[in-house]
Parts: structure tokens; C-alpha cells; sequence
């Protein structure tokens, strides 16, 4: 099912890329056989770690008629007796553009437990790698389940993403823009014709949760270039949550181990 899924998302939304979280072994090599038959190129991203036996659990697929993804680097600390995976660094060269984009793929600690003080340590982590990048005015990208909503604190003071689009363009080495503030409210609104539908915003639903039942925990960040200098543009109306009826209907169904919404995001040149 999930090889299904891949391609009509490709097919359906013209993807060029594509990140998944929560990988394992197994689904790999079913991925890596499956996709054979496509244009799609999958990216080894799924090294054991250096200092512990645990995995990094995020995969790129991506349109290798178009792209070269080349792995960069692996981001991970040690804070006391834990291990911290923050990020897997690419890099994408547009063969079509000869344009070249640097993409931190992360997937940070879950809520489920006692984490935030985690994400915050992985949050100042990746900022501190992803400075150089962008005070060189590189396009960066970064994508992922941060298991954090865009008003968290490991999001807006120690990664440095705004909601504003002027603070990017004023301060560019400061402040990277979260587009997916967006997505903290659904896209229908309430009135008598539609009193008793859901209205799903975010990406990620959870019953027990006290205060809001839908969060914004995936999302996709890009650098001040992308958003001022040009050539290439974050493009906003193609940009937020896939809700797409068929994913809808997994997302809903209790056989199905879909629990977040995709999420897409487009990139224009000028």
C-alpha cells in the first residue's frame, strides 16, 4: 500500500521529491525493489548511527531523470546518556537548472515522552550546522516531523523560523521562514451548512490530547533566499497539507498505519 501511495502522490501532485520518516529496514528493501520499475531514484540516507546502534529513519525518493542526490553528512550529539539524531544533510543538484539546494531531512524526539528539552538541544544543533549555509546565501531546505508545532520554542527561538516574511528579507542570516503557521487552522470554515463535519488542520491527530486534538508537527522551512533573493521563490499557493479524499480515507481507517498528513511544498524559478 504504501508503494501505491508514493506513486500517486508523484503522479498527482508532479513531485520531483520526496521524504518519508519512520523507515525501517524492511520497508527500505521493499522500496528499493518496488521502485525499480520507476523513474524514481532512492537515496541510501539509512546509516546506522556512529554512537549508538540505533538508526536514522528518513529516506529521499526523488526524480532521477531530473535530480543528483548526493548524502553530505550526518547530525547527531550527545547530550548526557542520550543520543540525539538531528538531522540528515543532502545535497540536490536540478540537472534541469543547474541549481543545487541543501536539505536537512529530520525526524526529532516524540512527545510521548519527556522530550521537549531534546528538541530543543536538536534544534540549536542544526541551526549552529546550517549557519555557514546560509550566510553563503545557499538555497536550504528543512523537512521533516519535528513532533513541535510552528509557535514552539525549539522552532521560533532556537532554529530561528518566523512567520514573517519581512524578517527574512530584513535580516536573512537571522531568520528562516516557516510557511506551515498556515496549516495551525483548517482550511474549512464553520457555518450551518457544515456545523457537523470535522475540520482537520494540521497534520498529525491525537484523541488524548488536552488542548488540541490536531497539530502542525510536519512541516517544510526554507532559508531567507528563498523568499527574497531569487532565482528561485517559495511558491505559497501550492505550498501546506495534502488532504487529499484517498489519503483522507487511510488516514481515517483503523487497518491503516497512515497517521500524518503529507505534506507538500513548491519551489519556482523565475
Amino acid at each position: 500500500m504504501l508503494v501505491e501511495y508514493i506513486v500517486y502522490l508523484f503522479d498527482a501532485h508532479v513531485l520531483d521529491f520526496l521524504c518519508l520518516c519512520e523507515v525501517d529496514d524492511d520497508d527500505f528493501n521493499e522500496l528499493h525493489n518496488r521502485l525499480a520499475e520507476f523513474k524514481f531514484g532512492l537515496c541510501d540516507l539509512y546509516p546506522k548511527t556512529s554512537t549508538s546502534r540505533s538508526r536514522f529513519d528518513c529516506i529521499a525518493i526523488y526524480n532521477q531523470e531530473r535530480f543528483e542526490v548526493t548524502p553530505q553528512r550526518v547530525l547527531e550529539e550527545r547530550v548526557a546518556n542520550t543520543n540525539i539524531k538531528v538531522a540528515q544533510l543532502i545535497c540536490v543538484n536540478d540537472l534541469d537548472n543547474d541549481s543545487e539546494f541543501f536539505i536537512y531531512l529530520a525526524h526529532w524526539p516524540s512527545r510521548l515522552y519527556e522530550s521537549k528539552d531534546l528538541r530543543r538541544k536538536a534544534a540549536s544543533f542544526l541551526w549552529n550546522d546550517a549557519k555557514e549555509l546560509i550566510n553563503e546565501s545557499n538555497n536550504v531546505i528543512f523537512m521533516g516531523d519535528f513532533n513541535a508545532n510552528p509557535f514552539e520554542d525549539c522552532l521560533t527561538d532556537d532554529l530561528n523560523a518566523t512567520r514573517c516574511h519581512e524578517m527574512c528579507r530584513y535580516y536573512p542570516t537571522q531568520f528562516i521562514y516557516n510557511p506551515f503557521w498556515r496549516s495551525l487552522t483548517s482550511e474549512e470554515q464553520l457555518s450551518l451548512d457544515n456545523a457537523t463535519q470535522q475540520f482537520p488542520s494540521g497534520t498529525y491527530y491525537y484523541k488524548k490530547d488536552r488542548k488540541s486534538k490536531w497539530n502542525a508537527f510536519d512541516q517544510i522551512l526554507v532559508s531567507s533566499s528563498l523568499v527574497s533573493d531569487g532565482p528561485w521563490y517559495l511558491n505559497e499557493y501550492e505550498t501546506g497539507v495534502i488532504y487529499d479524499e484517498n489519503i483522507y480515507e487511510a488516514f481515517s481507517s483503523k487497518d491503516s498505519h497512515i497517521d500524518h498528513f503529507p505534506i507538500i511544498c513548491t519551489i519556482d524559478k523565475v
